[in-house]
């Protein structure tokens, strides 16, 4: 058999060619895309998310005096797994 007969023989056998391997590599890099953009979203948007300030009211502020530091303290609710249970928290 010589060299001619041996690529004839091959030629049989369908390599990929560029095109498909460009075909590939584009349905690959969408998947990995869609497949990226949820799942940065879920960890990246938490760290974006503005918090949301809670005012509390602790009475006017005339009853505080001038130059002295007083301890309030107020309570609020607080989910523990399934338990939900009141907090304390001293503010200056």
């Amino acid at each position: 058999m010589n060299t001619s007969e041996a690529c004839a023989k091959m030629g049989d056998v369908t390599s990929p060619g560029r095109r498909a391997f460009l075909k590939t590599s584009v349905l690959t890099g969408i998947a990995a895309v869609l497949t990226g953009v949820p799942l940065l979203s879920y960890v990246i948007a938490p760290a974006l998310k503005k918090g949301t300030g809670k005012w509390i009211d602790f009475g006017p502020a005339d009853r505080l005096k001038p130059g002295e530091i007083e301890m309030l303290s107020y309570e609020f609710m607080v989910k523990d797994g399934w338990c939900d249970g009141p907090r304390g928290q001293p503010v200056a």
